[in-house]
């Protein structure tokens, strides 16, 4: 089983009912393996498999997080909305969600179909066994930062798609101080803004 580990933003986590959703793959950047991962690659595994798909830790079979409730696309990668276990792990994973600790998700896959695009291998279909939370992701240069607001705020400005794509971009590669902010503190940071402007 081949694994590909991104550090991507929790999209959401809902304290109340034990429920994260994340991205586990990004279709705009290439992992640290060499591999770009196609819009289209998970259409069938996402159709044929889900019922079998697992939330772990670390890729740990024996450390179940929860059990996926949905698994989608869209322009920026490939999500799961996951029901975390009332297990030790799932409660220690909503905690640690919630506090900013855990941000870094991977899954484990082979590969159906590929092609080389020079050096980089255009992953074209996979078979998807698992999606899991890791300690370290493979791409150290995508900062972490917990901006639900801050998005909750954009995708209810009535924004077009293109703008809020470029927005996301931004808020990935937004400096590793400013990571846990809220909405209202950026907006405030001089620095920060300039940033934004600067981009």
């Amino acid at each position: 089983m081949k694994y590909s580990n991104l550090i991507l933003n929790a999209k959401d986590i809902d304290d109340s009912k034990g429920i994260v959703s994340f991205y586990f793959a990004d279709f705009n950047s290439i992992d640290s393996n060499g591999r770009k991962m196609n819009k289209n690659a998970f259409n069938r595994t996402f159709n044929n498999n889900f019922k079998r798909f697992a939330h772990l830790l670390n890729h740990n079979p024996s450390n179940i997080l929860g059990k996926p409730l949905e698994v989608g696309s869209d322009e920026k990668g490939a999500f799961m909305v996951s029901q975390l276990s009332k297990n030790s792990f799932g409660s220690d994973a909503l905690i640690l969600y919630r506090e900013g600790v855990y941000n870094e998700h991977s899954f484990g896959f082979e590969i159906i179909g590929s092609e080389m695009d020079k050096d980089i291998e255009i992953v074209n279909e996979v078979k998807m066994y698992e999606a899991s939370t890791v300690t370290w992701g493979a791409n150290e240069h995508t900062p972490t930062i917990s901006l639900n607001q801050m998005e909750d705020l954009l995708r209810n400005s009535k924004l077009s798609d293109e703008i809020l794509i470029k927005l996301d971009k931004i808020i990935a590669h937004l400096p590793v101080e400013n990571q846990h902010q809220t909405s209202q503190e950026i907006i405030k940071d001089v620095s920060l803004v300039d940033f934004i402007k600067n981009y």
